[in-house]
Order: C-alpha cells, then structure tokens, then sequence
C-alpha cells in the first residue's frame, strides 16, 4: 500500500523486448511519406480516433496504443520486436480483463484491474498529445503523452489524476524493442491523499 499526499507520485514501467526471431510480417497502412534529400522518411507517429502509434523508420508500427473504445482502460495492444513480430497478447481466454502492456491497480479501495464487475473503476481518456523526438547518444526516442482521469463507479469526479508518457527508443546497435512508461500520478484538486494498492503480480 502506498499513501500519498499532496500534489504526485511517480511510478515508472519499462519493458524491453530482445530481438526476437521472425520475419518482417508487420504492415502498416496509412502513414504518407516523403522525399527528404533523395531518401523515402515516414512520419514518427499515427493516430486516428482510437489509437495512437510510434512508427519505426520504414513506417510500420513499432507500438499501437489504444486509448478509445477500449472497455475500462486504454493499453497498449501491439509492441513489434525489430523483425516486426507482435509480441503482446490482448485478452487471452483465460485473463480476459488482461490487455497486452496496461497499467492497473487500486485506488482509495476502488479495483481499476478488473473489468466485469460494476464496482470497477474506468481510467478516462482525456487528451493526447505532446509528442516529443529527441536524439542522444546514438538513440532516437519517440515519445506521447496523454492526460487520464481514474474514475470511480459511483460518481464521475475523479479519485485520481494521471499523466501518461510512453516512448520508444531506437539505435542501430540496440538489436532490441525498447519501451518506456513513465505514469505521473496526482491527487485531484479537491482531495488531500489518496491510497494506492494492489497485487505484486
């Protein structure tokens, strides 16, 4: 259990994904290129009303983030090894409330995990944006950010506020998916503290 008062906590949540075998079976479609010095350049980043991609260098999606029309939280759905394999799963039959790379836990006794039971929180899109590209010591990051609200089943004020960065470096020699998460989570405005909980799986 955490308790925090005043203004945030931070939690950061990185995964790395090794090179993994595969073919380049990963096809984006949509992104428009351009000729920039005789080479073909594909935008860093898609989106469209429901999701929202980091692309890599040829245009395909590197990571696909679902942040609409998702039933309580939005996650991210697809994260391509460098050969493009798709390594997350979206709800297995056996963890149906488990989505691929999410973020979940309680909050003031409220369980964002869970899905199918109408004391569930919803974690609510609110903005997206703040793409951010920025090149140091040999690696590119890509970077979002998106504005959410935890709500609670019982009434629309928010028990929790939070700013969501997710980002994908790459380098020529890094022969891995990189991705970070970084979660800035705050107390509303009109609250002191809130209590923070969940599993340590």
């Amino acid at each position: 259990m955490l308790k925090t008062t005043g203004r945030c906590s931070l939690f950061v949540i990185a995964a790395l994904v090794l090179a993994l075998a595969g073919g380049d079976n990963c096809v984006a479609e949509g992104p428009q290129s351009r000729m920039v010095d005789g080479k073909i350049e594909y935008p860093a980043v898609a989106g469209d009303a429901t999701s929202f991609s980091i692309l890599d260098a040829e245009g395909r999606p590197v990571l696909r983030y679902r942040y609409a029309e998702v039933p309580r939280k939005p996650y991210a759905d697809q994260l391509h090894s460098p050969s493009g394999v798709q390594v997350l799963r979206d709800a297995p039959h056996d963890h149906l409330h488990h989505h691929a790379l999410m973020f979940a836990l309680s909050v003031d006794g409220v369980d964002f995990w869970g899905e199918f039971d109408d004391r569930n929180g919803k974690q609510i899109h609110r903005k997206i944006g703040g793409v951010n590209i920025t090149n140091r010591d040999g690696l590119r990051r890509v970077s979002f950010t998106q504005e959410l609200d935890w709500i609670g089943p019982k009434s629309d004020d928010p028990l929790m506020i939070e700013q969501r960065t997710i980002g994908e470096y790459r380098g020529a020699d890094l022969g891995a998916t990189l991705i970070e998460w970084r979660s800035l989570l705050k107390t509303p405005p009109e609250k002191e503290s809130i209590e923070l909980t969940g599993h340590h799986y």
